[in-house]
């Protein structure tokens, strides 16, 4: 049965539930289109509106004889696997994957694939060959992005997203600090620290990230504050959470340090952001 159709390149893609066919128009005349040559690709699609394309690419996320959950790019004929082990088994503890909805959209040079689940937002950056997951912050709980579908508007050069759960439409812009007036949680995790299990002792955690982007007024981001946590048993326990400075307006050298952090055999470090600010972590040491 044919699950969904998109054009790419003036080629009609037709996404079966377990193949994929494709074809050319070539004006013949008792029927225009004909399959192209190799144009039979042995991957269907498991959401029909998971199909999206930028950039000559198509993805989606697919399904064939042997299971489903992976999502596929492909540019030509050849489909290529673009999710990670992670994605895939976050994939694999939602309740229907077939539900899930995509976007697409380019913005600072970077070419994203939005995902969908009813359980969260996960997006390709196609310029880094990465995935990073996107929440909507509610009363403290992290749940899916609140944009289902998107358009640019050319003459106005915005992007313009849809709320999935009213009728509510947003501007996209990578200057706001906040999801319409509530804010944005930002986490990042670092790879575990460890060498071979043997006990390490840490004086300190360096984050290298942009400071002094504190907001001019007494509001909540006057003053913003990062919190670190860490967990010594693979991310299924945390510290409590240590909290800091970013560097109020201005304060552009201002060092972002942790110490005496106690020792550990494997760590797995953590920090969050929350305030409205402009967030542009560069590393850690």
């Amino acid at each position: 049965n044919i699950v969904s159709i998109i054009s790419n390149n003036r080629d009609l893609w037709i996404f079966n539930e377990k193949t994929t066919e494709v074809f050319s128009n070539t004006g013949n005349a008792d029927f225009p289109f004909e399959r192209v040559a190799g144009g039979f690709i042995e991957k269907g699609c498991a959401a029909k509106h998971s199909v999206a394309k930028i950039d000559g690419f198509v993805f989606w996320l697919g399904r064939d004889q042997s299971g489903q959950g992976i999502v596929y790019g492909a540019r030509g004929m050849v489909p290529e696997r673009i999710s990670t082990h992670a994605v895939e088994a976050a994939m694999k503890r939602y309740a229907d994957i077939s539900t899930a909805t995509a976007y697409t959209y380019q913005s600072g040079g970077h070419s994203f694939y939005v995902l969908n689940f009813t359980e969260g937002t996960w997006v390709y950056d196609f310029s880094t060959k990465l995935w990073h997951e996107r929440a909507y912050t509610n009363s403290g709980a992290l749940e899916r992005h609140r944009a289902d579908n998107h358009i640019f508007v050319e003459s106005l050069g915005i992007h313009l997203v849809g709320d999935y759960a009213n009728n509510k439409v947003y501007k996209l812009n990578d200057d706001y600090f906040s999801d319409d007036g509530t804010e944005i949680t930002r986490l990042r995790a670092a790879p575990h620290v460890s060498n071979g299990l043997l006990r390490l002792f840490c004086n300190g955690f360096k984050l290298d990230i942009e400071s002094g982007v504190g907001l001019n007024e007494t509001s909540q981001g006057n003053d913003p504050q990062i919190m670190l946590d860490y967990s010594d048993d693979g991310g299924h326990t945390w510290s409590s959470e240590l909290w800091t400075s970013m560097g109020k307006i201005g304060e552009y050298k201002k060092r972002i340090y942790w110490r005496r952090l106690g020792s550990f055999r494997d760590r797995v470090f953590r920090i969050k952001i929350t305030d409205p600010v402009k967030v542009n972590i560069l590393g850690e040491i």
